[in-house]
């Protein structure tokens, strides 16, 4: 390669290259002696490699005691599941007799307070002595308590827990461990009794999590606590549950947490002092503390319940004193060994060293020099030390190559400084040239370390970007990003001769992928791009096609715009009107709109896909969240509008997020508005990715009053086999249905199917895109009596909403009292 390369070069470089190889043969000047300096150097290299092998020892130590408590304490995590699978398959075990008995069915059917008391009263009491069983209860199907074997004088309240829930939504057993209302920590589970197919109530059983965790300390042999974060207790409710079990309960013991647990009996104030300081719940790094007369490590492992909640950490705690005291041991010997075998090593070096000839290490030495600068001449411009154009021609190629294999797009940049021939004819070469060696500073600081910047010539430049992405579009927003940081950075005045000195640069784009086009079509493109530039007026960039050019500024725009107006709050919510059959506003629909100051009113169907692309819709959800959440809270002050709901619409990228729960129930909690006015739309493609995850967060709110609606349904992907799981209250029948009702029969035999579905299943049905009288009575006619669409109402602003809310109610209440 080097040899074709050798004669491919101008024949000047070829002299270069010959008077280097006729200086190498000529020479005999050799370097100066370092032998004599020798001894010095390899005593402290010696003493370098001693140390650097002691760190590499005790790094070997910490790595194996990290491993091993690692090892350890993945062990113990892997026990405590499986204990808490074991216990919760006896329970289960336990539970599938008891919830078939007949006896139990008649008196859960009847209500029979005293006859389950009288029956089961006895099997606690043997339960609770052999597998320390503490919780024992019966409740209906509609999750009301009937007895607590284990507390008879309490009962008559609803049973809220997700445990209780899951079996609810789900028909079948749930387990987990959860906080209880008095703030004790159990591992319930709960069994569905059927009559048939008929649910006519629960039996559930719990224990106290102590059991588990003494079970586990002696199992694995380490010392372990249980610590539970306050925010997920209250003081008075906790206190009283460890009055129940008999136990100590100090709530001041730390200031954001609780022990529940420690194997220790009382927790030693070192790890006192851990537990209070260890706030990092995802994090499970080790520490070192010293107790008890002992050297511990300590790992804070994360503990969830039952719904993936994160509300504390399992302490592990395990005793390494006598592993340091073996590993002690093991450094100091491994430690004088090695130093034995660094000073035999370089003693054998040194004595090998002496013995090479001088000469060989001067032809060596003026080798590699000469080599040096061969390369130096063949590719790289002696000004600016960048690549040159037979090295640039060879990058491009490669990138070429690399951009066919990846299908990814590159680009090639072509740079021509703006008026350097009038500085060069005015101040001089040298001061050019000086110019030129800022500019390929500045260039090079520009790009990533794999791209290329290249000197093409005079005060031209080049640079090869690849790896852009995939898509076409993405790419060129790179290399678009990259060419305005150039000009950026060239646009920065310059220090030549002691005066100060201003430069443009005009820039051509042109985008690759594979082999698609030629090296020579390429720089062509560069260059017309760049000369559409000079055109334009200058300092500016042009991508060669004028086309996707246009495409991207206007895309590019909108998106700054989209930024800006989240910032500038130029978003509305805007309130369409879902009517029930008698005329009646149930509730709203809420839909944003942007007042643009120089657009006027953006449509959402040109603005949301952008958001969803850029992400922006997290924003702007939270802001439709937040504002919806507001208007409910000040509607609920006025009779007329209190019972109001409003739905809101929930992206796929917002439920997404880890925190949508907590972000739902905030907005709740800071605007004082009731949960059970807030209606959340999802969208079957919602459906399509890990929908057990979405069933765990629709209990979680649901159990908080929030209502679900399913949006646009028949249009997505979703599966009766889903649909029958999840927590849902309404069927959206969608408008591409409801459009042609009157005259296509597939629509209206999809859209009375919907109906009879959703009774079936005990929700409700509301149609949206009701346009005309004879589409509204059409729906009523096969049972729809819930309506949205322009025959009501337009999306209005908030004060013309409250303006035609109040006449149509006013209406209704007038022909309400006409029929009396």
């Amino acid at each position: 390669m080097f040899l074709n390369t050798y004669q491919k070069l101008p024949q000047s470089l070829k002299q270069a290259v010959n008077s280097v190889d006729a200086f190498i043969g000529k020479s005999d000047t050799a370097p100066k002696p370092i032998l004599r300096r020798l001894m010095i150097i390899l005593f402290g290299m010696t003493s370098v490699f001693a140390v650097g092998f002691g760190i590499l020892l005790v790094q070997q130590y910490q790595h194996h005691l990290h491993d091993m408590f690692q090892s350890q304490r993945e062990e113990v995590v892997s026990d405590f599941k499986g204990l808490l699978n074991q216990q919760v398959s006896g329970m289960t075990m336990a539970l599938q007799p008891i919830a078939a008995n007949a006896d139990v069915k008649k008196a859960l059917r009847e209500g029979d307070v005293n006859r389950l008391w009288a029956d089961w009263h006895s099997v606690f009491g043997e339960m609770k002595t052999k597998s320390h069983l503490t919780h024992f209860y019966f409740f209906d199907k509609n999750r009301i308590c009937l007895l607590r074997v284990h507390n008879p004088a309490k009962r008559g309240d609803l049973i809220n827990r997700f445990t209780a829930l899951e079996a609810e939504w789900t028909r079948k057993t749930a387990s987990g461990i959860e906080i209880g209302p008095l703030g004790t920590f159990t591992l319930r589970v709960v069994q569905p009794v059927f009559d048939g197919t008929e649910l006519i109530g629960y039996v559930e059983f719990g224990k106290e999590i102590e059991d588990v965790l003494k079970t586990l300390h002696s199992k694995t042999h380490n010392e372990i606590a249980l610590i539970i974060g306050k925010k997920y207790l209250k003081r008075q409710a906790w206190e009283e549950g460890m009055r129940m079990l008999g136990r100590k309960g100090d709530w001041n013991q730390l200031q954001n947490d609780v022990i529940i647990y420690t194997s220790f009996g009382r927790l030693p104030d070192a790890f006192v002092s851990i537990a209070q300081h260890s706030r990092y719940r995802d994090d499970n790094s080790d520490q070192e503390v010293s107790s008890l007369g002992k050297r511990w490590q300590v790992s804070m492992t994360p503990v969830e319940d039952v719904s993936g909640k994160e509300i504390g950490s399992l302490m592990i705690m395990n005793d390494i004193s006598i592993e340091r005291s073996e590993f002690a041991y093991f450094i100091i010997s491994n430690a004088t060994v090695g130093m034995v075998l660094l000073g035999i090593s370089f003693g054998f070096v040194f004595f090998l060293l002496r013995r090479t000839d001088r000469s060989v290490y001067r032809q060596q030495t003026s080798l590699q020099e000469s080599e040096e600068k061969i390369n130096t001449l063949a590719f790289f411009d002696q000004l600016t030390g960048l690549p040159n154009q037979v090295l640039l021609l060879d990058r491009l190629k490669q990138a070429m190559a690399s951009s066919s294999r990846s299908e990814s797009y590159g680009a090639l940049l072509f740079i021509d400084l703006d008026n350097f021939k009038v500085l060069n004819d005015t101040l001089g070469h040298d001061v050019g040239d000086a110019l030129l060696k800022q500019v390929a500073h500045r260039l090079s600081l520009c790009v990533r370390e794999g791209d290329t910047v290249a000197r093409f010539g005079g005060d031209e430049f080049v640079v090869v970007l690849s790896g852009l992405g995939l898509s076409e579009t993405a790419a060129a927003v790179a290399s678009e990003m990259v060419a305005e940081k150039i000009l950026v950075s060239l646009n920065q005045s310059y220090l030549l001769t002691r005066a100060s000195h201003r430069s443009t640069a005009s820039i051509g784009v042109t985008l690759f992928k594979g082999d698609l086009s030629s090296i020579d079509d390429l720089m062509k493109q560069a260059d017309l791009a760049m000369y559409k530039s000079k055109e334009a007026g200058r300092n500016g960039l042009s991508f060669f096609d004028p086309k996707m050019e246009s495409v991207l500024k206007e895309r590019t725009i909108l998106e700054e715009d989209l930024r800006r107006g989240i910032d500038e709050k130029q978003f509305l919510l805007y309130y369409q009107a879902q009517v029930m059959e008698n005329g009646y506003i149930s509730g709203v629909e809420a839909l944003i709109r942007w007042q643009h100051p120089q657009r006027g009113m953006v449509s959402p169907m040109e603005f949301i896909p952008v958001a969803e692309e850029t992400g922006l819709i997290l924003p702007l959800g939270d802001w439709i969240l937040k504002t919806a959440c507001e208007q409910l809270a000040l509607w609920s002050h006025h009779e007329e509008t209190q019972e109001m709901t409003i739905a809101v619409n929930v992206s796929i990228r917002q439920f997404a997020q880890k925190d949508f729960v907590d972000r739902v129930l905030s907005a709740l909690e800071a605007s004082g508005a009731n949960a059970q006015r807030l209606k959340l739309e999802l969208t079957e493609s919602l459906l399509v990715h890990n929908v057990d995850n979405v069933i765990k967060k629709m209990v979680a709110l649901k159990a908080e009053g929030i209502s679900f609606s399913l949006d646009d349904f028949g249009t997505g992907y979703s599966s009766l086999s889903y649909l029958k799981r999840l927590p849902l209250d309404q069927l959206k029948i969608d408008q591409s249905f409801v459009r042609d009702i009157l005259t296509d029969t597939n629509d209206a035999i999809i859209c009375q199917s919907t109906i009879a579905l959703a009774e079936s299943m005990g929700l409700s049905v509301i149609a949206e895109g009701v346009e005309t009288q004879e589409q509204r009575d059409m729906l009523a006619k096969i049972g729809c009596y819930a309506y949205q669409g322009y025959w009501f109402s337009r999306p209005l602003a908030l004060e013309e909403f409250e303006v035609f809310h109040k006449r149509a109610m006013s209406e209704v209440s007038g022909e309400n009292r006409d029929k009396k």
